[in-house]
């Protein structure tokens, strides 16, 4: 019995001992793969560093390591350890990414300034809820400002800038979950304005014209779930970099870091401005200058007008599209301005309640209409983005007489005024033609952060949003003094939600919210009921130009 019991037990230890072994081998499998995998990664970083000519430092666990042309080394030239080297060529390339070709990043702004708009908006959120007269209603305006993005899109940019500038593997932990948490956000929140849109549409239809075509609630709750699954995009090529970043190299996308693979194309020639039409803006401009605040005016005294070869806000215009860039502070008035012409909406005999109002209350025989504010142009920040890109390429050729000489005089012939498409082919030819290892590491960052801007929808967004701020402050004042604004839900979320531009979206987006239906108003309808400056000027006595531009700026809440 003894003997039967010895030896079940020895059968069962051999079993086991074979188990363990087999185990033991599986593991070793795994670790040598997972080493194999983890060698053919840093030699793919290191690779990529290396063919960007990377010269760079990053701090590992405390310690900070020189990045070299794709090589690692310690401050005093020593080699890094392997688990210090691996990491950081891991962090110097989501480093790269950051610099390049941020997931949601909004370069050019001020993230402290942008979070201290999106704290004074949900104020003005929390207020416009209040005016509502039913609990639908105002459940739907809780919905028309996407708070929750715009708040961990600051926090976003801030930690992106503070990983650049440390290069720290802590502040690079910080930046990825912020990225998750903005992701998630902007999922969120395009999802509950969907939601508020089929609540307040409730089977009707509404639309209203504008200057770059028809939007209707129909077209924004398409072009909110388009938003909806850019996001969601988003959310998986995050993931592909938590994975890339883990060593698996398929997921990795390194032509994200080509920064000339935006400019490919030859650019579409944007069209010339002719002389009259030159004297008409230095006329308009004259005109702003003289109307607006003593802090505004030198935007149009000292302002370089840009020509956009398209544009989303002023698209059923003819072109040439030419804009001013303004100020993002509050007395900036406008983050742009269309100044080819002034449009007017006559008050006199106008059955708009508004138009009414400014008639007899403030004198007013012509309302300026503004073709590129939020209100007139949800989608502005494509238009807004393209003209801080053209200016800021301008900026940097006049800086650098070096780079691309000849089509930096193309660019900067004209004097008082600046092309679209010059600055694009500038751009083409600067990336082309000065190589990354001949460049010093100050203009190669700042040429960078330039071609970085043509590929981005929330440049300038924190303007946008201090004149939204600003314009919707003022008109719930003025409603609480009886001034006849409509502050119901439907209206709200149609005209003064700002969506696409507040959720960064894409082009796809855009396009849908301007796709026309058979019941659309016509473009040529809508542009009858307004006048020009231009049509105006040799008929309008000057004074009365001057006084209803000035009286209109009064009742927006400007202060003179």
């Amino acid at each position: 019995m003894m003997d039967l019991l010895s030896s079940r037990m020895s059968v069962r230890t051999y079993a086991a001992c074979a188990v363990f072994a087999l185990g033991t081998v599986f593991s070793l499998s795994l670790f040598l793969r997972y080493q194999e995998e983890q060698t053919a990664a840093d030699a793919f970083f290191s690779s990529v560093l290396h063919m960007m000519g990377t010269h760079e430092t990053v701090v590992v666990r405390g310690e900070a390591l020189r990045i070299i042309d794709g090589k690692v080394e310690t401050e005093n030239g020593t080699a890094a350890f392997p688990s210090a080297e691996r990491k950081a060529l891991r962090i110097a390339y989501a480093r790269a990414l950051a610099r390049r070709d941020p997931i949601l990043g909004i370069p050019g702004n001020d993230p402290r300034f942008l979070a201290e708009s999106v704290n004074q908006l949900s104020e003005v959120m929390d207020a416009l809820v209040k005016k509502q007269t039913s609990a639908q209603d105002a459940s739907s305006v809780r919905s028309m400002y996407p708070i929750r993005f715009l708040q961990s899109l600051a926090a976003l940019e801030e930690s992106r800038i503070a990983f650049i500038e440390s290069g720290s593997d802590a502040d690079e932990l910080a930046y990825r979950a912020a990225l998750s948490r903005t992701l998630a956000a902007g999922r969120f929140d395009s999802t509950s304005l969907d939601r508020a849109l089929a609540v307040v549409a409730a089977g009707e239809e509404m639309r209203f014209q504008g200057f770059g075509g028809p939007i209707s609630i129909r077209s924004m709750r398409d072009a909110t779930r388009s938003i909806e699954t850019q996001f969601g995009e988003l959310e998986n090529q995050a993931r592909r970099l938590d994975m890339c970043l883990g060593g698996d190299v398929d997921s990795c996308y390194p032509s994200t870091l080509v920064v000339d693979r935006a400019f490919t194309e030859f650019p579409k020639e944007t069209p010339r401005v002719s002389g009259s039409a030159r004297s008409r803006i230095r006329e308009v401009t004259a005109l702003y200058a003289q109307t607006t605040t003593k802090r505004a005016s030198p935007v149009f005294t000292d302002g370089t007008p840009i020509v956009l070869t398209q544009s989303t806000c002023l698209s059923e215009l003819p072109p040439p599209y030419v804009v001013l860039l303004g100020g993002t502070s509050p007395w900036g008035i406008a983050p742009i301005w269309y100044v080819a012409d002034i449009y007017f909406s006559p008050t006199k005999g106008s059955d708009a309640v508004i138009l009414q109002y400014l008639a007899e209350n403030h004198d007013i025989h012509y309302g300026r209409i503004n073709p590129m504010m939020f209100y007139t142009c949800p989608d502005m920040g494509v238009d807004l983005a393209k003209a801080w890109a053209v200016r800021s390429t301008a900026e940097f050729a006049l800086e650098h007489p070096e780079v691309a000489p000849t089509h930096r005089e193309r660019l900067l012939s004209h004097g008082d005024i600046w092309y679209e498409s010059d600055a694009y082919a500038y751009m083409r030819a600067a990336l082309a033609e000065t190589p990354i290892q001949r460049t010093t590491l100050t203009v190669r960052e700042e040429l960078e952060f330039v071609a970085l801007l043509w590929n981005r929808n929330g440049v300038g967004l924190d303007g946008v949003l201090a004149s939204i701020v600003r314009t919707e402050s003022n008109r719930l004042d003025m409603y609480e003094r009886g001034v006849p604004f409509d502050v119901s839900a439907k209206t709200n979320l149609l005209t003064r939600s700002a969506i696409p531009t507040l959720l960064l979206s894409d082009g796809q987006s855009i396009d849908i919210l301007h796709a026309q239906s058979g019941t659309d108003i016509r473009a040529s309808d809508f542009l009858t009921t307004l006048t020009t400056y231009g049509d105006m000027r040799n008929i309008v006595p000057h004074a009365r130009i001057v006084h209803d531009l000035r009286e209109f700026l009064i009742f927006e809440g400007v202060s003179l």
